[in-house]
């Protein structure tokens, strides 16, 4: 397809043309009137160019307001050749008179040239009547050389006319399906408000015989907590190490670096004859040799305000090198912060509280 651009049926007015004939020519008959456009003659000619001569204008004044109205927007370049069918399509003043005014090529279209015909055939008599059945014939057979897009045309026709009969069957399912839906879940809103309704003046019906607090419940309460203190405790014990590591890395400046770090880890206190957590720490600090005593002293204070720290303490100082590079080496000792840790009976007494 893409070879015909555009197609229109335009009536011609062959009743009256004939009408007219036998007007001058009464003892015509119908057939024989007919056959005067078919096969009209030299004898003939001026005749039926005096009766077709009115039509013949205003069919080409339609077929130009066809062709302005689908050459907008595009360039008349377009359009290089018209067919003609039907039973003027045998009259050459037509065919001047569109080529002269419309300045393109008119010709007219018969699909029955013998060669295409069965053998043995004939066809029928006169151009024009020849030209009838070119619509037919090309829709039908499809012939890409004479009408290329017809059935391609109709097809379509039928595929858009099926395309918007199968949106709009779409179209009432899916707003049947959303009021099925909306439908749903209005009921569903209804139901699950009544019966919160119903869990609700149940609650309310069997407050009066619910259990309230005694002994019993306040010291199992207090035992669960002190069970997950317990453990916190034990995880909080296991991530020291971690968090004592992560605080120094965060804390040491670029000009003093740690050379050794050692952790003692002991639950007992001084008080209770343990040693208690500790942690010493070895390093050396680089730099404007003036400076170092001055850098080392606001390490320490950093540390001492680190809310992990507590006690920092000098152990010593000693001036060495490190390579070519004077430093000045170091040690702190300083303990870790531990919480306090409540008793049972602060925990029952806590629990005492709860309403």
């Amino acid at each position: 397809g893409g070879q015909v651009a555009l197609s229109r049926v335009f009536k011609t007015g062959l009743n009256a043309f004939e009408e007219a004939i036998r007007a001058r020519h009464p003892e015509w008959p119908a057939d024989k009137a007919r056959a005067f456009f078919n096969e009209p003659g030299e004898s003939n000619a001026n005749e039926l160019r005096d009766v077709i001569k009115p039509a013949m204008f205003r069919l080409t004044q339609q077929v130009e307001r066809s062709m302005a109205a689908y050459l907008i927007g595009r360039s008349s370049e377009e359009i290089s050749n018209i067919n003609i069918i039907g039973p003027l399509a045998a009259c050459p003043d037509l065919l001047e008179e569109m080529e002269s005014q419309l300045s393109v090529k008119v010709t007219p279209v018969n699909v029955m040239d013998p060669e295409y015909l069965a053998h043995g055939k004939e066809p029928p008599a006169g151009l024009g009547m020849s030209t009838c059945f070119t619509m037919a014939a090309a829709t039908a057979l499809s012939e890409s050389t004479r009408a290329p897009n017809l059935l391609r045309t109709f097809v379509k026709r039928d595929q858009e006319r099926n395309l918007k009969r199968s949106r709009a069957v779409f179209a009432a399912g899916a707003a049947a399906v959303f009021l099925l839906l909306a439908a749903g879940h209005v009921l569903a809103v209804k139901v699950n408000k009544e019966r919160t309704a119903e869990i609700q003046m149940v609650r309310e019906m069997m407050e009066p015989y619910m259990p309230g607090l005694d002994r019993a419940m306040i010291e199992n309460l207090a035992s669960d907590v002190m069970e997950r203190q317990s453990g916190l405790k034990i995880l909080a014990g296991q991530s020291r190490p971690i968090a004592i590591l992560n605080t120094l890395a965060a804390m040491t400046p670029a000009d003093i670096r740690l050379t050794s770090i050692r952790i003692t880890l002991d639950h007992l206190t001084e008080r209770e004859g343990g040693t208690g957590n500790q942690v010493h720490i070895g390093g050396m600090v680089s730099g404007v040799y003036e400076t170092q005593e001055s850098r080392l002293a606001s390490y320490v204070i950093q540390l001492e305000d680190a809310p992990l720290f507590s006690d920092v303490n000098v152990i010593k100082t000693l001036s060495g090198r490190d390579g070519p590079v004077p430093v000045l080496l170091f040690e702190l000792h300083f303990k870790p912060v531990t919480g306090p840790r409540p008793g049972p009976i602060e925990v029952i007494a806590a629990a005492k509280e709860l309403p």
